[in-house]
């Protein structure tokens, strides 16, 4: 069998390139790398859907209550005007933003924004709440099983 520089090549570069997905999946699993960091990232980057499995779902919910009211749902899409990944992707943030900051409530700062908001489009509420709502995943969809008796509601904060 002759081996021609073309295949020695083919081979070569074959092999280098699984080593380095095999990086990224060792990375990605295990969180070390035999590798520099530099030659690892973009194959630790297609890993991507392996990296943040849950069986959790949950969104950013706000609610207010006007004076002697009960507590009602505020439509958070109006506020943030964009699709469902990015919707959905903010509330994460704003919730990851706030367990860095220090002296500052992130979650306080947001609840006065919705609060001055709703009062604007003419909802006055005595007291706005952050709700980080939580459901099981479902092969059916995303929000399929956002159902009261499957959803565990946790509040992050009530502005009074």
């Amino acid at each position: 069998m002759v081996v021609t520089n073309q295949k020695l090549f083919l081979h070569s570069a074959i092999l280098s390139y699984l080593l380095l997905l095999g990086s990224g999946l060792t990375f990605t699993l295990f969180r070390y790398s035999v590798l520099p960091m530099n030659m690892v990232q973009p194959f630790y980057g297609t890993m991507a859907p392996f990296q943040g499995y849950t069986t959790e779902n949950y969104e950013l919910v706000a609610e207010g209550r006007p004076a002697g009211g009960i507590w009602q749902e505020i439509n958070l899409q109006q506020y943030i005007p964009a699709g469902r990944g990015e919707f959905s992707y903010r509330g994460y943030n704003l919730e990851y933003e706030a367990g860095l900051q220090g002296e500052i409530n992130l979650y306080e700062l947001y609840a006065k924004k919705v609060q001055a908001a709703e009062t604007r489009n003419g909802r006055t509420y005595d007291e706005v709440r952050l709700i980080r709502r939580r459901w099981p995943t479902s092969p059916a969809g995303y929000h399929y099983l956002n159902r009261p008796e499957f959803r565990t509601d946790d509040i992050l904060f009530t502005l009074q």
